[in-house]
This record gives C-alpha cells, sequence and structure tokens, in this order.
C-alpha cells in the first residue's frame, strides 16, 4: 500500500484531485485506528510480559510509549496520548473506534469527543458512543467537540462539575516559540479568573487609547500585560535573566551565524547584539528597560569542526559543578532520547548508572527526561556509549529497546538540530 501511495501523483483534472484527497483522507483515518488497534495489542503484550518477568508492579507497562514513539519518530509524550484515545477506544467507544478505522471520521475528531467523556463512567462513555457516533460523520471538529460535550452534561452534570474542579488544579502558564521572534504565552486557567484577568487588561487598554495612546489595543493588551507580569511598570531596573547562546564571531559582529535563546530557540545574530546593546546601554522609554541591567558572558569552548562542546567557562558558579553546566551545555538542554521534545524538567542522569560504575564524570552523564531517566532500569532496555574520536567526553548513545531494535543518539550541536556544521 505504502508503495502504490509513493508512485501515485496528482490526477490530471480538478475533479480527480478531489477525489485524490477524499480518499486520501479516508486512508490517513484508517491507518490512525489501525495504528490505535496496534497499539493496544503491544501494550497488552508488553505488559504480560512484564508480569512474566517479575517487574513490580509498579513498573508494569512502562516503556511501552517510549518504543512506540521511537518507531513511529514522534515523542514519548505524544505516543502516551495517542496510546490513551486508543484505550478509551477499545474499551468505551468502539463505535467510534470503528468509524475511524474505516475511515469515515478524523483523528482529530475522535480525540475531541473522547476527552468530552474522560470524566464519565464506563457506562455513561458508552451511551454517548451510541447516542453520537454515527452522527459524527461529516462534521467538524468544532462541531463533534460541541456536540460530545453537550451530550456529556447532559448525562452527566455533576461528573462535568467535578471535571472542571480537577481541571482547575492544572492551570498553569507555558511559553512556546512562534516565527519572527516572538513568543506565545498561555495561560490555563478557570474560566471566570480568565474571563476576569482578560477584561481587566481590556478595560485598561480601551482607557489608555480613548486617552490618546497611539498604540493599536492588541498591542495596548501585550504591552500591558507584559509590563505587569514582568514588573517593569513599577520597578523599571527589574533584571531579568536569559541564556543566549552565540558564536563569539556574531557576538563581535564579524560573523553571521544565528545564536540561541534557551526556551526559545534560534535568533539572528543582529537581533542578539541589538538586544544585548539596549539592555545594557540605551535606556528604552517604551520598555523601561535600560542602564543596570548586568550582563554575564560565559564562554563555551567548541570543536571549530563540529561544534561539539569541548570546555566550559567557569565563571558565575551558581547552583550547578562544573560538570553539571558542561553536561548541559554540550547535551543543548535537550533530552537525549531520540524524538523526545521534553525541553523542561530534565534530569542529569548517569548513562552507566552510578550503583554499578560508580562513575560521576562528564562521559558518564546525560540529560534525561524523568520517562526516559525511568525506562533504562526496565528489563530489555539498554543504553551503551561509544566515544567520539577526538570527544571523549562528548560520547554517542546507543539505545536499545526490549523488541531489540537500536537508535543511535549523538550529542547534539550546541547550537540546536539541524546547525551542526559540514
Amino acid at each position: 500500500m505504502l508503495s502504490v501511495i509513493v508512485a501515485m501523483g496528482p490526477a490530471s483534472t480538478t475533479d480527480g484531485q478531489v477525489e485524490q484527497v477524499t480518499l486520501l483522507e479516508r486512508i490517513v483515518n484508517a491507518a490512525a485506528g489501525l495504528r490505535a488497534e496496534v497499539s493496544v495489542a503491544f501494550a497488552d503484550a508488553t505488559i504480560i510480559e512484564h508480569r512474566d518477568q517479575g517487574v513490580p508492579a509498579r513498573w508494569v507497562g512502562r516503556g511501552v510509549s517510549d518504543e512506540l514513539g521511537l518507531a513511529r519518530r514522534v515523542s514519548p509524550q505524544h505516543a502516551a496520548a495517542d496510546m490513551r484515545l486508543a484505550r478509551q477506544l477499545d474499551a468505551r467507544s468502539p463505535i467510534l473506534g470503528g468509524l475511524l478505522r474505516s475511515g469515515d471520521v478524523s483523528e482529530r475528531v475522535a480525540t475531541v469527543v473522547v476527552r468530552e467523556c474522560q470524566h464519565m463512567c464506563d457506562e455513561l462513555a458508552r451511551r454517548v458512543d451510541t447516542d453520537l457516533a454515527h452522527q459524527l460523520v461529516g462534521l467538524g471538529v468544532g462541531k463533534a467537540e460541541s456536540a460530545a460535550r453537550r451530550l456529556a452534561i447532559e448525562l452527566d452534570e455533576a461528573g462535568f462539575l467535578e471535571r472542571h474542579a480537577r481541571a482547575a488544579e492544572q492551570r498553569s502558564v507555558t511559553i512556546r516559540p512562534v516565527a519572527d521572534g516572538m513568543v506565545r504565552i498561555t495561560g490555563l486557567v478557570p474560566m471566570r479568573d480568565g474571563v476576569a484577568a482578560y477584561g481587566t487588561l481590556d478595560r485598561a487598554a480601551r482607557e489608555a487609547r480613548s486617552n490618546g495612546d497611539e498604540r493599536a489595543l492588541d498591542q495596548l493588551r501585550a504591552d500591558m500585560f507584559v509590563d505587569l507580569l514582568s514588573g517593569r511598570r513599577d520597578r523599571p531596573g527589574v533584571h531579568i535573566e536569559f541564556d543566549i547562546t552565540i558564536p563569539a564571531e556574531s557576538l563581535l559582529g564579524t560573523g553571521t551565524e544565528p545564536g540561541v535563546i534557551t526556551g526559545y530557540g534560534p535568533i539572528p545574530a543582529a537581533w542578539a547584539r541589538e538586544f544585548l546593546d539596549t539592555i545594557t546601554n540605551q535606556p528604552d522609554a517604551s520598555t523601561g528597560v535600560g542602564s543596570g541591567v548586568e550582563v554575564w558572558v560565559r564562554r563555551l569552548l567548541t570543536d571549530p569542526a563540529d561544534d561539539t562542546v569541548c570546555a566550559v567557562d567557569q565563571h558565575r558558579r551558581r547552583f550547578h559543578p562544573h560538570a553539571a553546566r558542561w553536561i548541559r551545555a554540550r547535551d543543548a538542554n535537550v533530552c537525549r532520547m531520540p524524538v523526545c521534545d521534553t525541553d523542561h524538567g530534565l534530569e542529569l542522569d548517569h548513562v552507566d548508572p552510578y550503583r554499578r560504575s560508580g562513575d560521576s564524570a562528564v562521559a558518564n552523564g546525560q540529560l534525561a527526561c524523568a520517562s526516559y531517566n525511568q525506562i533504562k532500569e526496565l528489563p530489555g532496555w539498554t543504553v551503551t556509549k561509544r566515544s567520539t574520536s577526538g570527544h571523549p567526553n562528548s560520547p554517542t548513545l546507543t539505545i536499545t529497546t526490549p523488541t531489540g531494535r537500536t537508535y543511535t543518539t549523538p550529542p547534539p550541536p550546541v547550537f540546536g538540530p539541524g546547525t551542526r556544521r559540514r
């Protein structure tokens, strides 16, 4: 089937092209349904193997999402979310699962419907499946989500309110990079608090606009949002910490290679120079940030051939010893598990467990997310390291999964994926 699709080209007429798109979409949906079935079968088989191997109960089933993520080239978190959907379709929404398997509904529709029913008992979830599933064919994601939510509230209002209370405990603020040197800060908060907060910003922006401020309302809301959270309005000299990694040539203005801001990603060299110059030498009336802001420079010594970190300057010692800083810089602040997208809460981990090796040297360290750190201890999982010529402290790791597959992960270039010099 894959070879047929790979060899297929666009039809010669617009009618034929639309027909192709329709067929391909059904194939995508059906493939997602089959993948869900296969994933459940693999998870069940792994659980049986773990029990036969005497794995402690709290570890049974660990590593399933990690191995599926490696096989699919997606993060373990992504694979775990898909596994939860697969389990729900298998146990509580079999009609919806059948529609996905036949290609009649999309995986996104299945996901939002299952999510709206996750607080319900099995009996009520199956009733939603029976009453609603066949009405979903032909509906868009938004309409399917609304229909599922309405029916779920009708069948179990108390459960919906309880779910809301639990959701409020998961309130959080996240930051994600977007295009053109911008970031999106998102607050997940209870509805009434979010509406109240936005209303306060909106009223303040409209008042400033009516008083003659020429900025657009969206700009005013954004600027006031940043002023309130950063404290710039009340404390103009507030110190804000950025970690910027940039080649020395680019910092001095003789190079053009991009720099990297930790937590954001690549930035143009000119933008980094302008940013550093602004916060240190040129007070800005619009931002309130200017002189008085301190800047530290820490040197990372890299191999000029491939940008592998060879040494880290020990200036400005804060919370971590030299080896920990070296490992974080060498691993570019990302998890060493291939395809893992986690970039926060990373742990300093021993490649060869310390209880066996007693080795806490840089070469035996790696950055690992909590999941990767734990699954290494499960039966069938091994991680070995191989020194690279000329870089004894930057080994290449080989991860072997219980099915015998191997995945190689060299240390990433210091400026992030896709920047290694050739």
